[in-house]
């Protein structure tokens, strides 16, 4: 119609694809509902504040002085463990004593201390039990050698010939039967807690375990200890290295140590097999020294004094 403008066309919008291009967060946001963001901001809000604050209250009731350590426990103490021994033990950490129980240094300070001490083979576990007490398992050292001294007395070490600081006159009077070991020709250590590094020791150590691992025999024959004195033949070099004593005048030769690799030494089993065989035929060998050097060839019995 005259005297109207011809309408221009709307050019057609295009539509981005659903999953692509940067408008999509816009259109992920868009479809959370506003009242979920909400709320899951409150719940993150409350849970940062309960976690800060549990740390908070934690860290104070820890720096209370009801939180810090005053006792010690020892746990597990074995039965031959005599009381003076279990009163040394729990003085060891004389310096712990009311410090924070959550100190981190706290069951490493106490550690260290035990794992110096001569009697304590391992440390086990150091726990800190709150309120105030700290509970220890220890491995400890037992005596189970009198080694004679040259200057007289004995020196006790346990198993693995480790210098241990007791008195045989008082150990001798509890409830654990000592073995002994006669002729080592070298010093001991200078201190408590050190191995006493001298073969004939080792090896009359080491006879005497083979001999106790068949404890019915060792309880027959009564063994008392081991003479060294002609280890690796200082003495007599045709005669045995190892003299086992047993009890009632009751000598066994023995030879050499077990582990010795020399060649026509008879092993260690057979020696046992023949004393075994022995004490069936003499069950009481008073006096007599058992010759276990040639077990395999039949051995033989010295009388002596009769």
């Amino acid at each position: 119609m005259p005297g109207k403008k011809p309408q221009r066309k709307k050019k057609p919008v295009r539509k981005r694809p659903a999953n692509t291009g940067p408008g999509l967060p816009t259109r992920l946001i868009r479809r959370i509902p506003p009242m979920a963001v909400i709320h899951a901001a409150i719940v993150i809000l409350v849970a940062g504040f309960g976690v800060v604050g549990l740390a908070t209250v934690d860290g104070y009731v820890k720096s209370l002085d009801d939180f810090r350590a005053r006792h010690l426990k020892l746990v597990d103490l074995p039965g031959w463990c005599p009381a003076e021994m279990v009163e040394h033990l729990q003085s060891l950490p004389e310096s712990f004593g009311n410090k924070p129980m959550h100190d981190t240094q706290l069951v490493k300070h106490i550690a260290g201390r035990y794992e110096h001490d001569p009697w304590v083979r391992a440390v086990r576990s150091v726990q800190a039990d709150f309120p105030d007490t700290v509970s220890i398992t220890l491995e400890l050292r037992r005596p189970a050698y009198a080694v004679e001294k040259k200057t007289g007395g004995y020196i006790l070490v346990d198993r693995e010939s480790v210098v241990l600081p007791a008195q045989y006159a008082r150990w001798s009077q509890t409830a654990n039967p000592l073995k002994f070991v006669w002729g080592v020709r070298l010093n001991p250590p200078r201190a408590a807690g050190w191995q006493w590094n001298d073969s004939a020791l080792h090896a009359g150590i080491e006879t005497l375990e083979v001999i106790a691992g068949r404890p019915s025999l060792a309880k027959r024959l009564g063994i008392t200890g081991a003479d060294v004195k002609n280890f690796d033949g200082a003495i007599n070099s045709g005669a045995s290295e190892i003299n086992i004593i047993a009890s009632r005048n009751c000598t066994i030769l023995w030879g050499r140590a077990p582990s010795t690799k020399r060649f026509g030494e008879i092993p260690a089993k057979e020696k046992l097999d023949y004393l075994e065989k022995i004490l069936k035929t003499c069950p009481d060998p008073k006096g007599m020294k058992i010759n276990a050097r040639f077990a395999g060839a039949g051995g033989g019995i010295i009388m002596t004094n009769n």
